[in-house]
């Protein structure tokens, strides 16, 4: 780690953002989201960007907090707030700067905040994105594979299961190794091609985590509405890895009532990620507010 020049409060600077409408066509056709509110007309007024439009930023800010060995790195979290939409063609600018540094068992878990700024500088979204590295740099063996067993997680759902929750819509994606990928931009790396995968320790294309936030992003936005977009947050855990060529599901559950926040209601809910084999790669807590109803 002291070689690499990595500790926590390093500053990795300012970035000014593209939120061209090619920039979102690019967005909507690697992820298949066609949600109008893109292109046309929407609750803010007109286009908006995609609530997870920003899901690459922290890996914009590289490098700087990347270690310069990366074998067998994966993302292991991705945290979010939303204050506000940012629009489509919006000048908007981002800042970042390493917040945490953890060893947990063999790995780094290093933690990269991103800021997101509008035209006006106000403060529009907020990311905490970690990636894991092996402790161990002289580690070639291979890390996981396909048939690698996990052991079970305990739920860490913030919603009981039980009257007091409620289904949200699921959403379902075929997940394919072309989808890969035109998400990486046709690069070659363990995202997108299977030789490259093995070089990083690994028995398969390993599904992207940012591509997993991006269909988290469609399912509330199709489920949420205007109100993901304005004060909701999210905890974002990669609790397996998603292999590619195969059916996901991404459903969720929130609280039946809201817990009472001064003037609005806030409805926690949570998320999982699961392949055909009901296999959760993914889980995530989170809440969004609404205003109270006067009566």
């Amino acid at each position: 780690m002291p070689e690499d020049n990595i500790y926590v409060g390093k500053d990795l600077g300012w970035r000014d953002l593209d939120t061209s409408p090619a920039a979102v066509e690019e967005y909507i056709t690697v992820n298949s989201d066609e949600n109008p509110w893109y292109r046309g007309d929407s609750p803010f007024g007109g286009p908006v960007l995609p609530l997870t439009f920003f899901h690459f930023q922290a890996f914009r800010h590289n490098p700087g907090w990347f270690p310069s060995d990366t074998f067998g790195t994966l993302f292991a979290r991705e945290r979010w707030q939303w204050a506000r939409p940012i629009m489509v063609g919006e000048a908007a600018r981002s800042h970042a700067w390493v917040s945490e540094i953890q060893r947990k068992g063999e790995r780094w878990h290093i933690t990269c905040d991103v800021d997101i700024y509008n035209s006006k500088d106000e403060i529009a979204i907020r990311t905490r994105t970690t990636q894991t590295f092996l402790v161990d740099t002289s580690y070639r063996g291979i890390v996981r594979a396909p048939e690698t067993v996990r052991p079970k997680r305990a739920s860490t759902s913030a919603v009981p299961d039980d009257e007091s929750g409620r289904d949200l819509t699921s959403m379902r994606k075929f997940v394919s190794t072309e989808m890969c990928i035109r998400f990486f931009g046709g690069t070659q790396n363990y995202h997108t091609n299977i030789e490259e995968s093995k070089k990083m320790g690994f028995g398969d294309i390993v599904v992207g985590g940012p591509m997993s936030v991006c269909f988290i992003g469609q399912m509330l936005t199709e489920n949420l509405g205007r109100d993901a977009f304005t004060g909701a947050e999210l905890d974002i855990r990669f609790i397996d890895i998603l292999w590619p060529n195969a059916e996901i599901e991404v459903n969720g559950r929130r609280l039946a009532e809201p817990i009472v926040e001064m003037n609005r209601g806030r409805y926690p809910f949570h998320l999982e990620v699961h392949d055909p084999s009901g296999r959760a790669t993914v889980i995530a807590n989170g809440s969004y507010a609404q205003p109270a109803v006067a009566h």
